[in-house]
């Protein structure tokens, strides 16, 4: 929500932004960060737990039409059986292979967008 949030606040100046398994993306409200997406220019990458209650698959959906929509470079994927705060290692929700996934996802976003 904060990536997002930034990213349309300052958009001159944010160019690329990173959320996992986050939630609330897309609320149903008139406020919903989603919504902020024609206001950015950053290049996103997206990662999503497929265990989340908190973001369901139609949620992760309208978030990708959003992207889409707003003209944004995005990745807007969900990682297999990934809980809720899967990077996380000192709690019981933590994924390796969702975690590794993440930090090399980032580490790319990063690498292409920030360098120069």
């Amino acid at each position: 929500r904060l990536a997002i949030r930034a990213a349309a606040l300052r958009p001159e100046l944010v160019a690329a932004a990173a959320g996992f398994h986050g939630a609330a993306l897309v609320d149903g409200s008139d406020e919903s960060p989603h919504l902020l997406l024609p206001h950015c220019r950053a290049e996103f990458a997206f990662g999503h737990a497929d265990a989340d209650p908190a973001n369901d698959a139609d949620a992760i959906a309208e978030l990708g039409r959003a992207l889409d929509a707003a003209g944004l470079t995005a990745r807007n994927e969900t990682y297999p059986d990934a809980p809720h705060g899967f990077s996380m290692s000192d709690t019981a929700s933590y994924q390796e292979a969702g975690a590794e996934r993440m930090f090399r996802t980032i580490e790319d976003l990063f690498g292409r967008t920030l360098r120069g």
